[in-house]
Parts: C-alpha cells; sequence; structure tokens
C-alpha cells in the first residue's frame, strides 16, 4: 500500500500542486474497496488503491459540511470513525482508522480550511466538533486560494501580489493590477488572508487606459472592456460583506447609488476592523453625509477622510449639521487636505474633541489657523503642509489676542511650506515659545528666500529651545550650527534628512552630521534616504564610524546611498562589528559586482536575530536585470532572510521577508501604541534637565552630559581648532562648550605636521632655586635651568608682528578648562612659515636649534621710552594676532643662545642694565596695577646687573662659532668661558644668560603668574644680529623689549 500512496504523491507532484496528507481508506458498503486519499491545499483527490488513477476530485471551497461518526468504538476496541464529507453534487463517505489515520486527516482538513477559507465561509460549513476562530495567516494560504479561484490568471497580477505578501507591504492601490474588472473581484476574496494589507486603494482608473492583456484574444476567448465600467463602489459592497483586516479604505469618485450599500455592508460587518475612511472627489450631497454619519456612529469608526469631497453647496450643512457631537463620540482624527475654501471661523470651533486635524493643501495661512487654535482643546497632532505664511507671526499679537495653546499639542507638521520673506524666524520663535512640554516638528521642503538660510541657521545657533523630541527637516539645507542647536535638546529622539546630502558636499555634511550621531544620547532613529540628485556616494564611510560608536542609534535608513562596490564593502565591515542598531535599510547601493554585494547578505543574514536588514529588492533585480546573477540565486538570497514563524502548520512555512516601507503623509491609520500615545493625557517631557552653571551661555547641557568623538563624556563633540576628521591626528576636545562645526578650519588647513622635537638639555637644580607660594605679588618668572617637577597642562600663544615676527609666551593653564577663541586673521601655515623664516623651530616645539644660516638683519630699532612705546603699541594693536595651542609642562626654556661655552671677556663685566619702561596696557585698573607692581619688582631685583652666574663649562670646537658668532661679523667680540658653577655640577650648557644672582628663585615665582585677562600685548621683535652689531648691544636691545612683555627673564 505504501508504494501506492506513492504513486499517487507523484501524480499530483506532476500537477504543480503541494500534497499535505495521504492516506488509505475504506469505502462504506458491501464491497469496501479501498481507496487512497490525497489532501492538497484546495483539493481532495480520490485514487483507485493502486495509486495509478484519479476516481475524483473534490473542491474544498466547494465543501457544505462534514460529519464525524464514532459507532465503530466499542468498549473492547477502537476500530475505525466514519467521515462523510459533504458537497452541493455529491457525498463521499468514508472509515479509516481511529487510532492512527482519522486524528491526522481531521485535523490535516480543519487546517486547511482555517487557511484557505475566510471566517464567513467557514461559518456556513457544518462541522461536527469544530470552533470557526481567526488564525495566523502569512500570505500562503492567499496564494493558494488565488491560483485555484482564478479563471486565466495574468502572470503579472500573481507576480505583483506575492512580492506584497512576501514584504508585507502596508499600503496597496489596486491601479497596480492588469485587468481590474476580472481580478479585483478575485482579490477582494483572499483578502481575507492577507493580514498585512492594512491600506487599500481604489482610485479612479482613466477611461482612456487599457491593459494589453484585455485585448481580444483568440485563445483565452478575453475581449476587451473598457476600464469605464467599473463601479468602485460595487467593488467595495462585495469587500465590506467580508471580514478583512483592512484598517483604511480610500475610494475616488463620484458616489454612485452602490455608496449607501457599502455603507450598509459596513455597518453589518461584525469582522470589521477598520479604522478609517477616505473619500475624494465624491461630490457629497446631505443624504450622503447622514448616511455616513449614521454609519460611523454605529462602528465606532475613528477617522474620517474628505479630499474635495463634498459639495460647495453642501459645505454650511458641513459646517453645522454634519460636525455634531454625536459624531465625535468616536471620531478624533479629521483630514481635510485639497479642500478649499474652508471657512475657519465656521470650522474650527466645531472640532473641540479633535485629536489629529490634517488642513494640507486648503489654501489657507499658517498664521490664521495658529491664532484660532485655542478651539482645538484636545489637539494632539496638526497638519499644515502646503500652505502659505504670508505674514510675521507676532508674540505680541498672540498674547493680545489671549489665545491659548492647546494643553498636550505636541506635533506640529509644516512641510512644503511657502514661506514669505522674513516670515520663518519668527515662525521659529513662536513654536519654539510655545512647545515647552515637547515637539515634535516635520519642515520638511519648505520655501524661503535664499539669502535668508545663514540668518535661520544663526538663530538656531543661538537658539535657547532645549524640547525638541523629534524633527524632519527633509529637503532642506543643513550647516554645522544646525547640529549644535540639535544637540541642546536631551530628549532629541528622531532625525530625518531625507534628500539633503547633495554628492558633491557629502564629505562636509557628513563629518557634521557624524559627530553629531557620535555626540548625542538620545538619538534612536535616523534617516538619510536619497534621490537621483540627492546621495551620499563614496562618503559613507565617515557616517559609519561614527554610527558604530553609537550606544543609542537603533534604526538606521540609508536607501538609496549610490555608494558602490566600496560603499558595500564598508557596510560589510560595519555589520561585522557590534552595534547596537536593531533595523537598518541599505536598498539603493548601485552595486556592479555581485561577489561583494553576496557577501553583505550572508553577513546580513548571520545577524538576523538581531538586526533586521531590509532586504535590498531594488538591487537585486538591478544584478538580475544587468544578467550578473541568475532569478534562482536572487530567490536563494531572499531565502537567507526568512522569517521563521514557529508554527508546524504547511501553511504557516517560513514565506515572509522584513523590508521597510517609508511613509511620510498624515497618517491613514494608527497602530496600538501611537492609540495609546494619542489618549495619554502626558507631555511628552516633564521636566528638563538644568544646564550647567557656566559663563558661556552656548552651553546647552552640563559637562557631563557631553559626549565627546572619543566616547568621553565632559568635552564638546565640536572643537574649534581641531581638525574634524584626520587620520593623522586625534582630536582632543578642549571645553565642554558647545561650538559650531567651522569649515574654515578644514583638515587640510588645520593640521601643523609633527617635527621631532630636539632633545631637551639636561640641566641640575640650582641649589639657589627656592620654590614660593603663588600670588599675584610674589609670582617669579621660571627659572632657565630649573626642570619642574610635575607636567602641568599650559596654553601657549603665539603673536605676529606685522612683519611676521613671532613671539611665545606661555601662560598659567585655564583652572576651568574653557579653550581661549582662536583670532581669524592668522593661519597657522603663515605662523608656521614665519617661524621657519625666523630660524626658530615651532611654538609647538619651545626648543630652539641654532640654525646654520645667518639671522636676516633688522632695521627696526626698539622703542627708548614710554611715549614712544605706547604709540608703538596702539598702531599695532589691530595687527596682533594670537593662537593658542594645549601642551603638556615643562616647555624646555626658549634658547636665542644656546651655547654657553663663550662667555664676556675676563676681567670686564656688563654694562649696567636699563630700566624697562611701563607699558601701556588696556585692561581694568586693578589687574594694571598688579602688573605694573610685579614689573617694578623684578626690575628691583635686577640690581645693576654686575653680578656673574657661572656656569657648566662644555668644550667646543675651535671652528664652531656660537649663535651671536654666527650672527654677527668680524666686529663682534670673541666671549671668553665661563667659571665652573659653585655646586660643582657637571659642565652644561646654559640656556639662557641671566645677569641675576636669584634668577632661579625668581623664575619659580613667575612661573604660575597669571597674566591680565584683558590685556592687550603690543608688538615686538627680536633684533636681528648684522656685521657691525655688538652682541651687548644686541642682549640690551633683547631685554628692553623682551622684559617689557613680562614673558621670561632674561
Amino acid at each position: 500500500m505504501d508504494a501506492s500512496i506513492r504513486r499517487a504523491n507523484e501524480t499530483i507532484k506532476s500537477r504543480n500542486e503541494p500534497t499535505i496528507y495521504s492516506t488509505s481508506v475504506k469505502e462504506t458498503g458491501f464491497l469496501k474497496a479501498t481507496d487512497i486519499l490525497v489532501l492538497t491545499d484546495s483539493k481532495i483527490y480520490i485514487f483507485k488503491s493502486n495509486g495509478s488513477k484519479i476516481k475524483n476530485v473534490l473542491p474544498i471551497y466547494e465543501m457544505m459540511g462534514v460529519k464525524i461518526d464514532n459507532s465503530g468504538k466499542t468498549e473492547s476496541k477502537n476500530d475505525h470513525t466514519i467521515i462523510s464529507l459533504i458537497f452541493p453534487k455529491m457525498n463521499y463517505t468514508f472509515e479509516t482508522s481511529l487510532k492512527m489515520d482519522s486524528p491526522q486527516l481531521l485535523h490535516h482538513l480543519y487546517d486547511i480550511i482555517q487557511h484557505v477559507m475566510s471566517l464567513n465561509e467557514q461559518r456556513k460549513i457544518l462541522i461536527d466538533n469544530f470552533r470557526v476562530s481567526q488564525q495566523r495567516h502569512n500570505g500562503t494560504g492567499a496564494l493558494y486560494r488565488l491560483s485555484n479561484i482564478c479563471v486565466n490568471p495574468i502572470k503579472e497580477n500573481f507576480l505583483a501580489l506575492e512580492s506584497i505578501l512576501i514584504y508585507g507591504q502596508p499600503y496597496v492601490s489596486t491601479s497596480i493590477f492588469q485587468d481590474q474588472k476580472n481580478f479585483i473581484p478575485e482579490f477582494i476574496k483572499v483578502l481575507p488572508l492577507c493580514p498585512r494589507i492594512k491600506s487599500l486603494s481604489f482610485p479612479i482608473i482613466d477611461n482612456r487606459s487599457s491593459s494589453p492583456s484585455l485585448q481580444k484574444d483568440k485563445n483565452s476567448g478575453l475581449n476587451h472592456r473598457n476600464s469605464s465600467e467599473i463601479n468602485n463602489f460595487q467593488l467595495l459592497t462585495h469587500l465590506a460583506r467580508n471580514e478583512f483586516y483592512l484598517k483604511h479604505i480610500s475610494v475616488q469618485g463620484e458616489a454612485s447609488d452602490e455608496f449607501f450599500d457599502f455603507l450598509n455592508a459596513l455597518k453589518e460587518n461584525r469582522d470589521s476592523r477598520l479604522f478609517g475612511l477616505s473619500f475624494v472627489n465624491s461630490e457629497f450631497n446631505e443624504d450622503h453625509l447622514d448616511s455616513l454619519e449614521d454609519m460611523i456612529s454605529q462602528t465606532e469608526m475613528k477617522s474620517i477622510e474628505f479630499h474635495r469631497a463634498i459639495q460647495p453647496s453642501t459645505m454650511p450643512y458641513f459646517y453645522k449639521a454634519f460636525l455634531s457631537t454625536k459624531l465625535f463620540e468616536s471620531v478624533y482624527c479629521l483630514n481635510l487636505s485639497g479642500t478649499s475654501n474652508l471657512d475657519l471661523s465656521k470650522l474650527l470651533p466645531r472640532l473641540s474633541k479633535i485629536k489629529m486635524l490634517c488642513l494640507a493643501n486648503c489654501g489657507i495661512d499658517v498664521k490664521d489657523v495658529l491664532f484660532s487654535i485655542s478651539y482645538l482643546t484636545n489637539l494632539r497632532v496638526l497638519d499644515l503642509s502646503f500652505n502659505r505664511c504670508s505674514e510675521p507671526i507676532d508674540l505680541n499679537e498672540f498674547y493680545e489676542l489671549n489665545v491659548d495653546m492647546p494643553e498636550y499639542f505636541n506635533n506640529l507638521m509644516v512641510n512644503n511650506i511657502s514661506f514669505s520673506s522674513r516670515c520663518t524666524i519668527p515662525f521659529l520663535e513662536f513654536i519654539f515659545s510655545k512647545f515647552q512640554n515637547g515637539l515634535k516638528l516635520s519642515i520638511a521642503s519648505i520655501t524661503t528666500a535664499n539669502d535668508e538660510w545663514n540668518s535661520i541657521f544663526s538663530y538656531l545657533h543661538h537658539c535657547e529651545f532645549r524640547s525638541l523630541v523629534s524633527l524632519v527637516w527633509d529637503n532642506n539645507p543643513i550647516h554645522p550650527k544646525f547640529f549644535t542647536f540639535l544637540l541642546k535638546n536631551p530628549f532629541f529622539d528622531s532625525l530625518s534628512l531625507n534628500y539633503c546630502i547633495k554628492s558633491a558636499a557629502a564629505g562636509d555634511s557628513l563629518i557634521s552630521l557624524a559627530l553629531f550621531v557620535e555626540s548625542t544620547q538620545s538619538l534612536s532613529k535616523l534617516s538619510l534616504r536619497g534621490n537621483s540628485k540627492h546621495y551620499i556616494g563614496n562618503n559613507l564611510n565617515t557616517l559609519l564610524k561614527m554610527v558604530q560608536s553609537s550606544t543609542s542609534l537603533q534604526f538606521l535608513d540609508l536607501t538609496y546611498t549610490k555608494c558602490g562596490d566600496n560603499g558595500i564593502k564598508q557596510i560589510n565591515s560595519f555589520l561585522s562589528s557590534w552595534s547596537p542598531l536593531k533595523k537598518l535599510a541599505i536598498d539603493g547601493t548601485h552595486p556592479t559586482n555581485p561577489e561583494s554585494f553576496i557577501e553583505l547578505l550572508h553577513t546580513a543574514a548571520k545577524l538576523k536575530d538581531h538586526l533586521c536588514l531590509s532586504f535590498p529588492h531594488n538591487d537585486v533585480e538591478l544584478l538580475v536585470k544587468k544578467k550578473l546573477i541568475s532569478k534562482d540565486e536572487a530567490v536563494n538570497l531572499r531565502k537567507l532572510f526568512l522569517i521563521d514563524e514557529k508554527q508546524h502548520s504547511f501553511f504557516l512555512q517560513p514565506f515572509r521577508v522584513f523590508r521597510y516601507y517609508f511613509i511620510d503623509d498624515f497618517p491613514n491609520y494608527l497602530k496600538k501604541a501611537q492609540i495609546d500615545e494619542i489618549h495619554t493625557k502626558r507631555p511628552l517631557i516633564t521636566e528638563l534637565p538644568p544646564l550647567s552653571p557656566k559663563s558661556t551661555p552656548a552651553n546647552p547641557y552640563p559637562a557631563s552630559q557631553l559626549q565627546s568623538p572619543a566616547g568621553k563624556p565632559g568635552q564638546s563633540p565640536f572643537p574649534r581648532n581641531s581638525p574634524l576628521n584626520s587620520p593623522k591626528r586625534k582630536v582632543t576636545p578642549r571645553s565642554s562648550e558647545i561650538t559650531p562645526l567651522d569649515f574654515t578650519n578644514s583638515p587640510r588647513r588645520a593640521v601643523i605636521p609633527k617635527k621631532k622635537s630636539p632633545k631637551r638639555p639636561s640641566s641640575p637644580k640650582s641649589p639657589r632655586s627656592s620654590p614660593l607660594k603663588p600670588s599675584s605679588q610674589t609670582e617669579r618668572l621660571p627659572s632657565p635651568i630649573e626642570k619642574p617637577k610635575k607636567p602641568e597642562q599650559v596654553i601657549v600663544m603665539r603673536a605676529t608682528s606685522p612683519k611676521g615676527a613671532i613671539s611665545p609666551r606661555t601662560l598659567k593653564a585655564n583652572p576651568f578648562g574653557e579653550s581661549p577663541k582662536r583670532s581669524r586673521g592668522v593661519e597657522i601655515d603663515q605662523l608656521q612659515d614665519s617661524e621657519e623664516n625666523s630660524g626658530r623651530s615651532p611654538a609647538r616645539k619651545h626648543i630652539h636649534k641654532s640654525p646654520s644660516k645667518k639671522r636676516p638683519t633688522s632695521n627696526k630699532r626698539s622703542p627708548k621710552n614710554k611715549d614712544e612705546l605706547n604709540e608703538s603699541s596702539e598702531d599695532n594693536s589691530k595687527d596682533d594676532h594670537y593662537e593658542y595651542k594645549r601642551i603638556t609642562r615643562p616647555p624646555p626654556p626658549l634658547i636665542f643662545g644656546s651655547d654657553s661655552e663663550e662667555t664676556k671677556p675676563k676681567g670686564k663685566t656688563s654694562p649696567k642694565k636699563k630700566t624697562s619702561p611701563k607699558r601701556k596696557i588696556n585692561s581694568p585698573a586693578s589687574n594694571k596695577e598688579i602688573f605694573n607692581e610685579h614689573e617694578n619688582q623684578h626690575h628691583d631685583e635686577r640690581g645693576n646687573g654686575n653680578e656673574k652666574i657661572s656656569t657648566p663649562k662644555k668644550p667646543r670646537s675651535p671652528k664652531e662659532k656660537s649663535p651671536h658668532q654666527r650672527g654677527s661679523g668680524s666686529n663682534t667680540p670673541k666671549r671668553t668661558k665661563r667659571q665652573n658653577s659653585p655646586t660643582g655640577s657637571p659642565k652644561k650648557k646654559s640656556p639662557i644668560r641671566n645677569k641675576n644672582k636669584n634668577a632661579e628663585s625668581e623664575s619659580d615665582s613667575q612661573e604660575n603668574m597669571e597674566v591680565p585677562v584683558n590685556y592687550e600685548k603690543p608688538k615686538w621683535e627680536f633684533p636681528k644680529l648684522n656685521e657691525t652689531h655688538d652682541s651687548n648691544t644686541f642682549w640690551k636691545d633683547f631685554r628692553d623689549n623682551f622684559m617689557a612683555d613680562q614673558l621670561v627673564n632674561v
């Protein structure tokens, strides 16, 4: 008998039908002949005992009843069960084994009935011991059912429906099908088996259009049917008489007589889960509105939409009678988009119970609605897209009219708004002042004057609004200041920048975006979809690196990036590392190499337990179209992402694949979580975290809540003077202040090439040096031979004179970690060039190694008196430029004559040192007094300049010259060697010639000296030696100018 069953199964397989269950049964009669019974998805086949010939075929859809008789059961044994299958034209009765075949046969028969028949069809079947209940469906039963009931099916229709069911497409329009007159009625029959289809649209079919498949065909016998014969309301009546999973139905066209039949069918449908109806160009009159109101009140529908659907003469009745209290007992969503000539003074007072309102493309002014919004006391969501804003919104006028915003209003959609000149910023000021408890804002594709965008970004940069929760900024320009504004919002959750990144400037935009993504701690959804003009291209890696370090991002949409094969490899590498993402969309990469693309899909398939990758259907079809892969290979790639239904039913085998569908319109229906949110009387934000008590108001967070690009809290993610994305240099933020991303300091201009710093000469600590307590009165200059005990962060400031001379200054580190601002007039490259030209190493090195070439001479003399000095300072104050770099102490002393072997001739004393003139300082009086007092103190301590300081001795070759000898000619007197130091220390180089006995102790106090904040440093430059310049004159001039700045005690 097993061979007979096997033979029958092979026969079914040859007919391209699946075998669900097969067994041998016996007819009830005198002879009790043995038959082979085979269950398929839609039929019951009866074979003869040998399994080679079909005796009968019974369609399951025509079954009228199933009777089960257990009369064969006795007290001694359970032998058999008698089963009768009732059909319109015949009954088939057989008996089977009670222990083995009977339970399994009935189980599979019931499973077929539940997955290929609607609930209404099941209720019509009389089945013993069978309970009609809702079952899970994944679309497999709908395809099997459609393949059996369609007469002359069109292949394109079947493939289109298969794609809809596989990917779970929620919105479907009947316009995608061919031969609508014949196919749509059959499609409606299987809709109860398609739970993933949530919204169905019935548009008007153009009278001039006709499908090629409808042309006369001699073989099929089909005749052309004009599309004008299709009556949408007639089709909807058939749909409403059956159960369905639809949440929303949209119908276009003038209401016919079948409109009332459709409404009556909806009222009688017990299984309807309809959330809302949408009518387009329906030409409703008063009778239509009365019948519609009665249906809504009985079915407790939640949403109603009218898109140019009401006759102009019926609008007064609509305001007065239709919008009644009875209607709003269940309805809380109203969509009037596309309806022109609305009378807001009559409409808005009737909508006090509405929670979601759409007035898009109604030809109204945004200001008129916002100034009348106090009528909408229960409003939560408002859509004013495709309208205009012709007048600036004045807050004072708003307050004078005593307009109150709805308490829980938090979602505003103003997409494609046309803003008149100087209206955008007042509009933003208005909404930011009224949504302190949280705002979800959609302001995509707005139209404004081109010269206003800079003002808009400047306003956002300085705006103190911090309650933004979600933002849709599609198809608008972006700027680093825009991301600085977003970073101020601690509860910011969702960002959409679709079509914002232009391929030509994608690199700069992605750097700003990437820093923001890495720095924010609350963003969970990011959308960066592209189109044919705006896409990321080859710059994807910059974003992926930052996304990988984000701990909050869970959804990322990168559809249509056109990243190519290189981008595919970068995505593959990104997926190989751990990421908190839960959903990712990458369709539209445009691959040309199938191997890298297939490798990416295999990597993503291994992660499908915790990462849902939207299947890249378009990219796969592109490879098939280019004949780079076959159709079978494409099907195998899709099977990698099949969703396990975790059921043992034949109709719940893995079939579906996750695919993300982008929807940006006003919602036609709501999910359960959205419904709960709409009805919850609770603001989005109950309390904002306090701002950090900093002197800079631009910082939106406390330092502990900021995250730097390195992932460490407490530092700004946007460093001003550091490269934004440099592989050679690590970005180190320097303060917790949020500053804008300034692309004038691009990586190519901001990076200083690193050079090897020469080794610092080690010198012993002088026994005369003794630390002093830091104070404004007793601070001393750093000793040239003393080495600090502990490293300390300092700020090195470099100033340039009009001729390019550079002066180094060492300042004490700011204890609050605030970074000074960089002068806009000096480029780092210029500073470096001027340093190299002057014979000194960059200030980052702080060690000068005497150059072999001569220094250029300078004819500029130093100021000799106070008046001359002040005059020079005032003339050059406007040209001062400073640059700050944070380094680690101790910086080595600045060595202008590093060789100390040659000293003054014995028996000679240096001339008496002149007192440095007091300088004019543009600072507060207190700072000036402290500065002058400090200067006088050091002047008194220097004495007459006759003291000698012994330095270590170091042999020098006779041919080698000191730095001063290199710069001077033959007239420069030679210096004699110094005596050994009293301490008996080994002979070392003395970094700087010092004329003071207590130089070391004085320099210790100067190390902690604080320079007045408002001190404006005059210009100065080194005197340059020439052929006739004396070395003593050099040091005298140098001392006068150098000590006047109070930088280093020479």
